[in-house]
């Protein structure tokens, strides 16, 4: 890895810019490596939003009853003009 990938992974990691500075490629080296045993390389994972099946069951109920208010304001729309005047029956 380079210097310069090693310094941006060390500042990503947690550590002071200066501290960085006065190490070389070595000492850079050796505390990525000790930093990927700790576990600390990884970035913070978000926090999982769970799934919540009552609101999922509610989300889904207004969707449905959105659909049947369209679909009830199509049947109610005339076709056509003359279907406004009665002469399409």
């Amino acid at each position: 890895m380079s210097s310069l990938r090693l310094s941006v992974k060390l500042l990503e990691a947690g550590f002071d810019e200066a501290q960085i500075q006065a190490m070389d490629q070595g000492q850079m080296m050796a505390a990525w490596a000790e930093t990927v045993v700790a576990g600390k390389d990884k970035p913070p994972t978000a926090e999982v939003i769970g799934y919540d099946p009552d609101l999922e069951r509610e989300r889904l109920q207004f969707e449905i009853r959105k659909y049947e208010d369209q679909k009830a304001k199509k049947e109610k729309k005339p076709k056509s003009k003359k279907c406004e005047k009665k002469e399409c029956e």
